[in-house]
């Protein structure tokens, strides 16, 4: 039989005929005794005896002599015998198993969970097979132990992620006797954590958000759980490689942190579980890679962000004779993959359409004439899907200007 230290277990028994006289052993020592026409139980010398174990003698005269056993110690594991009306009745080895986390410091996104699982081996009969399932009831990990492996056994499973964290479920299976685990994992992280950068895109003066949520709240930490920020900053670097330079930095006081721009502001102030950080008024050469950093006691958590800016420009900033031509300019920074720019008139025809396959930082111009002013647009593209559009007005005022 195999149970949880801590919990409690029935150890069930049963007799043919009603029950005159019990006894319970624990290797040939003396845990319980009852005699028929004696109001109490003799209890034996060992703690669990005198306190934890007990009889339901109201079931006797039906021939129930279990016995349960509460608040299970790793010393009560071994070999059980049941005797009733001076005969054997049960047998019955009791295997004790209890799991916890190693770890004391608050776990984060990739940090590897390390289980404690502790048994006695000399008691174990085979071979146990232990197989964890995270809340999603997916498998993180599954061993095998062999017979007679040392009292404590350090199970790990690596590379934690936001699904991890809740209450795990591992299954330890001896022989055809098994026993359910159950563990509260919290993990640390911001949400959309993903192995990739998130892949942003701008027009020319709109505000970017680099998105940094943390699954928790740094002042009011989940009750066991405290991850501790040391620091912080935001970089970016025309290399994916390199951390580059600092933006910003994270302030860290006992009211929480901020970013270092917004200290003191009444809004957004001290955050919370959001430390989001905005680019507001974008130019062509914030275009970069862009990485948030949060450093906890033991590891940083990172997000990197990759920002590719679109804009549009015309030759001429002034007014233009009737007769003159206008050039048309769409831009876009360098990004990692082919795209295609494409300039359309809205409400115009496929003719008023022309387009430009490139990578990197490219550009496509268009030559313009009087009778083709009005509302353009451009549009990025990766395949069919549409990453970016910036609209430009050639306005009919221009030319009319020169008339006067």
């Amino acid at each position: 039989m195999l149970a949880r230290v801590s919990a409690e277990v029935t150890l069930k028994c049963e007799a043919n005929a009603e029950i005159k006289n019990l006894k319970w052993e624990k290797e040939n020592s003396i845990i319980l005794q009852w005699q028929k026409g004696v109001t109490f139980v003799f209890k034996g010398q060992s703690e669990m005896a005198r306190s934890r174990s007990h009889l339901n003698m109201q079931q006797f005269n039906r021939g129930d002599c279990s016995m349960r056993i509460v608040q299970l110690e790793m010393s009560d594991a071994g070999l059980y015998t049941s005797t009733a009306n001076i005969k054997e009745i049960l047998r019955v080895q009791l295997v004790l198993f209890n799991m916890t986390s190693a770890d004391s410091k608050a776990l984060l996104v990739s940090d590897n969970l390390e289980l404690l699982l502790v048994s006695n081996p000399a008691t174990i009969p085979q071979d146990v097979s232990v197989t964890c399932r995270n809340p999603k009831d997916k498998e993180r990990r599954a061993w095998r132990i062999n017979r007679g492996q040392s009292l404590t056994q350090t199970l790990q499973v690596e590379d934690l992620q936001l699904e991890d964290s809740g209450d795990w479920k591992c299954k330890i299976s001896t022989g055809k006797a098994s026993l359910e685990l159950s563990l509260e994992v919290t993990v640390a992280g911001f949400h959309s954590h993903d192995s990739g950068p998130t892949m942003l895109f701008s027009r020319i003066n709109d505000t970017v958000l680099l998105s940094f949520v943390f699954n928790f709240n740094i002042r009011d930490p989940p009750t066991g759980f405290q991850p501790e920020v040391t620091s912080g900053g935001v970089y970016w670097s025309d290399d994916p490689a390199e951390l580059g330079q600092q933006k910003t930095t994270l302030s860290v006081s006992q009211d929480g942190v901020c970013w270092s721009h917004e200290c003191g502001q009444s809004s957004p102030g001290v955050r919370g579980s959001d430390l989001s950080f905005r680019l507001p008024r974008v130019q062509f050469d914030n275009a970069a890679w862009y990485t948030l950093v949060v450093r906890f006691a033991h590891k940083a958590l990172k997000k990197k962000f990759h920002l590719t800016v679109l804009r549009v420009a015309a030759s001429s900033k002034g007014p233009v004779a009737p007769e003159s031509q206008v050039t048309l300019i769409c831009e876009v920074s360098n990004h990692s993959s082919e795209t295609v720019l494409r300039w359309t008139q809205v409400n115009g025809s496929l003719a008023d359409t022309q387009e430009k396959k490139g990578a990197g930082r490219f550009r496509i111009t268009l030559q313009m004439f009087p009778e083709r002013f009005g509302l353009w647009q451009c549009s990025l593209y990766d395949g069919q899907k549409l990453l970016q559009t910036a609209d430009f007005e050639l306005g009919m005022w221009a030319v009319l200007s020169m008339r006067v």
